[in-house]
């Protein structure tokens, strides 16, 4: 049986979207800070503990989500589970 798109761009991908900015790791629990970046849910958590800017262009996060700076990015987290 021929492979999909979908599983052919899987093998011969590098994965580097699936990795965590802060923690340099594929991503268990990936979520999505204001700034539309994702990041591994705890690695944020800690990060937002001390500050309140994006790891990544350093501007101000804002609250997204009933107070929350993130929200739960669902459709990369099954993708990563599919590759694992």
């Amino acid at each position: 049986m021929s492979k999909t798109i979908f599983e052919n761009w899987l093998e011969n991908d590098d994965k580097l979207w699936a990795v965590c900015p802060l923690t340099n790791k594929i991503m268990i629990d990936p979520v999505i800070a204001s700034d539309g970046h994702s990041y591994e849910k705890k690695a944020l958590e800690e990060w937002l503990s001390d500050k309140k800017t994006s790891p990544i262009t350093d501007e101000e996060l804002k609250k997204v989500f009933l107070g929350e700076y993130m929200i739960s990015n669902k459709s990369l987290k099954n993708i990563i589970s599919y590759i694992k």
